[in-house]
């Protein structure tokens, strides 16, 4: 559980594990990781987006960050 994997046809390739093996983290680091490869993630971001919701609003989103 809580691993995302991607190949592109060059060769170039990414996998992802979440430790806590939860699916909210995954899409958000899957899509900054394909970034990092170079690969345009423009509309894709924005449909894997994930919320975080407080009594039935929008109050954030988890999203990759760079250390």
């Amino acid at each position: 559980e809580g691993v995302f994997a991607a190949a592109m046809p060059d060769g170039r390739a990414v996998a992802v594990k979440i430790a806590d093996g939860a699916n909210r983290a995954r899409p958000p680091v899957m899509v900054a990781a394909l970034a990092r490869l170079g690969i345009d993630v423009s509309t894709v971001a924005p449909v894997v987006e994930e919320k975080i919701m407080g009594h039935g609003q929008q109050v954030g989103t988890v999203r990759a960050i760079a250390p």
